[in-house]
């Protein structure tokens, strides 16, 4: 093979590699996410703060949409992110 073939090879396994980190890093930050924020929404719709309940809810829904994507599309939707 060569060179730039070897090199282009290497480089599509890195960025193969480094997407598999990404999609596995946004799934425990979503775990990480519901277990520490969905208290705080409950709680939130119990006090009466029903605009802070839903920017929450919101806020897990993007989560969820993502991860959700990840685990069936193997694909992350970056704009939804960061709307």
């Amino acid at each position: 093979m060569s060179d730039t073939t070897q090199i282009s090879s290497k480089y599509m396994q890195n960025m193969s590699s480094q997407s598999e980190f990404l999609h596995q890093s946004f799934l425990r930050l979503t775990v990480v996410s519901y277990s520490l924020m969905m208290p705080f929404a409950i709680n939130h719709f119990i006090r009466g703060r029903l605009s802070l309940g839903i920017a929450l809810l919101i806020f897990l829904l993007v989560f969820a949409i993502n991860s959700w994507s990840i685990l069936k599309k193997k694909h992350y939707y970056v704009n939804l992110t960061f709307f």
